[in-house]
């Protein structure tokens, strides 16, 4: 690992082996950070920071192509006992005791990159979100520095027109790409300046994480820090939710 490779705990809430992680994954790497991937069995958006880490009850299982680990950094798919894929909150926390086994210090934890974006209220219910909140607080051993990264995709599978599907599928994995590479980008420039606001070595201040929504557009122009934005109610109209993120 390079000088300026990070040892980077990766999770998420669409399921291990979804566009945006395994995108953000391959960019990661390629960058020489290294990466221990742990994210859900299956979809799990809208899990908040719901967590479960009672012994007996989380299911580990390493993933393997052609019989070989994964290579670039281990990847893992996480379960709760009853079978059904685990919170994210639950999978970052073991991503972050796999990627410090040995004493080998975490750098990074990220969630991401979430197929949705999550502004406004929606970052309550957010799984994505969810896990960072567990990344920094005090309710676990970690307390590391933490990124939230979701986008939205530029073609919905749920409106692809029929016989389109390929087509939107390459247009989302473009899309991923260009999010995923934007993000090592942004890591570098943190690791230029490493606790900038509190004069420590951290990558963020202690205690704080952030939550990044990356556009829908060809022409990036920079990083706006702003405040949350309030949304008066989840629930449309006729009573059912405006949309779902994670």
């Amino acid at each position: 690992m390079p000088a300026s490779g990070l040892n980077i705990a990766l999770t998420n809430d669409d399921g291990w082996d979804s566009q945006g992680i395994q995108t953000l994954r391959s960019a990661l790497i390629a960058a020489g950070h290294k990466v221990t991937l742990a994210g859900s069995s299956e979809n799990q958006s809208g899990s908040s920071a719901a967590i479960d880490l009672g012994q007996g009850n989380v299911l580990v299982t390493k993933k393997f192509e052609d019989g070989v680990a994964a290579p670039g950094g281990d990847q893992y798919a996480i379960s709760l006992a009853s079978g059904a894929g685990a919170e994210p909150a639950t999978a970052g926390q073991i991503a972050i005791a796999i990627a410090g086994q040995g004493g080998t210090p975490v750098d990074l934890l990220i969630s991401g990159t979430n197929a949705g974006a999550n502004v406004g209220a929606f970052t309550n219910v957010s799984g994505t979100v969810g896990a960072t909140i567990h990344g920094v607080s005090f309710t676990t051993a970690t307390r590391l520095p933490s990124i939230a990264i979701s986008t939205n995709e530029p073609q919905s599978l749920r409106f692809c027109p029929v016989g389109n599907h390929d087509k939107c599928e390459a247009a989302n994995l473009a899309h991923f790409e260009a999010v995923a590479n934007w993000m090592v980008k942004f890591i570098a420039e943190l690791e230029k300046k490493p606790g900038k606001l509190n004069k420590s070595g951290r990558l963020l201040p202690d205690g704080i994480a952030l939550n990044i929504n990356y556009p829908v557009s060809d022409e990036i122009l920079g990083v706006q820090s702003n405040v949350q934005g309030l949304l008066p109610s989840m629930m449309g109209t006729l009573g059912f939710p405006l949309a779902c993120y994670g």
